[in-house]
């Protein structure tokens, strides 16, 4: 997948959060679902995973989109898009 949108996002709140009086620190943690009032894809995803049946919406209890994280195949992008924030991000600030 291409990640560059993610990776340039998080690029420029790391250095804002090092511009405060107190620099802060940028702490990644990704979830596998994203709070929706809709089935309309909110755009928390990248749009493959919509395309490629990578999530459902549920609107019972919570209303949540889900990235099916249990299914092999979009177990696959999640894990290659956390080696790709990995690989950016894995060694800034150390």
């Amino acid at each position: 997948g291409d990640y560059t949108a993610g990776i340039a996002l998080l690029t420029a709140e790391i250095a804002r959060l090092k511009n405060y009086a107190t620099p802060k620190r940028f702490i990644l943690h990704l979830y596998d679902e994203g709070g929706a009032t809709s089935a309309t894809p909110p755009g928390y995803y990248p749009s493959y995973l919509y395309s490629s049946n990578c999530t459902f919406y549920r609107s019972t209890g919570s209303t949540n989109i889900t990235w099916k994280v249990w299914n092999p195949t979009c177990r696959t992008y999640f894990k290659n898009m956390i080696a790709a924030y990995g690989a950016a991000f894995g060694t800034r600030g150390k």
